[in-house]
C-alpha cells in the first residue's frame, strides 16, 4: 500500500480530548458530525483535515498535512515538520510529554518515497528521515529495537507501522477506533 499520511501517537497518561488536543497544537477545526473509521483517516489529503482517536491509553492524530518534509528548492531537507508549523508541534509534544510521556509522529508519503519518524521519551530523543531512499536527518541515538525493525524488511511503510507497534499501538488496534474528524484544521 502507498500511504500519503502523517500522523502522532501520544500518551500522556490519559486520553487527551480531542479538541484539547488540537489546541495544544496551536490548531483549531471544525468537528464533522460524523465519526470516521481508520481507513478514512489515513486516507484524508492535506486539505482534508485531521482525524483524532483514543486507542488504549494513547491520543492517535492521523492526517497528511500534519507532517510533511520540509525541503528546499534544491530538494534538500531542511527539516520533518508539520506542514503547520514544526516548532509549535514538537516545542508542545515535549511540554505535554514532559511528566513521563511519550510521542511517536510520523510521515508515510509513498508517492515521493518519504518516510520518518521522531520519538519523543519527556524530550525528543530521536529523529530520522529518508526522502527517495537516502537518509536525509538522522539524529539522536539508534533506539532500542529500531535497528532490529529495520533489519527484518527494506518496506519504509511497514518499518513505521512496525516501529508504531512496538513503541505505541499497532495499526490493528487503531482499526477499532472511531477517528473524530476535524475539518478546516488551521493555526489559532
Amino acid at each position: 500500500m502507498s500511504l500519503h499520511t502523517s500522523g502522532i501517537v501520544i500518551n500522556i497518561g490519559r486520553p487527551i480530548d480531542p479538541k484539547y488536543l488540537l489546541g495544544q497544537f496551536g490548531l483549531n477545526g471544525k468537528l464533522a458530525s460524523e465519526t470516521i473509521s481508520v481507513s478514512n483517516a489515513l486516507s484524508l489529503g492535506p486539505n482534508d483535515g485531521l482525524a483524532i482517536a483514543s486507542v488504549r491509553e494513547w491520543s492517535v492524530v492521523f492526517g497528511s498535512a500534519l507532517y510533511m518534509p520540509m525541503v528546499s528548492w534544491d530538494g534538500k531537507p531542511l527539516s520533518m515538520g508539520p506542514g503547520f508549523n514544526n516548532i509549535i508541534v514538537q516545542g508542545n509534544l515535549e511540554r505535554l510529554c514532559a511528566d513521563g510521556g511519550k510521542a511517536f509522529t510520523f510521515i508515510a508519503e509513498g508517492a515521493s518515497m518519504t518516510y520518518g519518524f521522531e520519538w519523543y521519551d519527556q524530550v525528543l530523543q530521536r529523529r530520522y528521515l529518508e526522502i527517495d531512499g537516502e537518509e536525509s536527518v538522522n539524529e539522536g541515538e539508534i533506539l532500542e529495537d529500531e535497528q532490529s525493525i529495520f533489519d527484518e524488511t527494506d518496506d519504509q511503510e511497514e518499518r513505521i507501522w512496525n516501529l508504531m507497534k512496538r513503541w505505541t499501538i499497532s495499526l490493528e488496534e487503531g482499526n477499532s477506533a472511531q477517528y473524530s474528524h476535524f475539518l478546516n484544521v488551521k493555526g489559532a
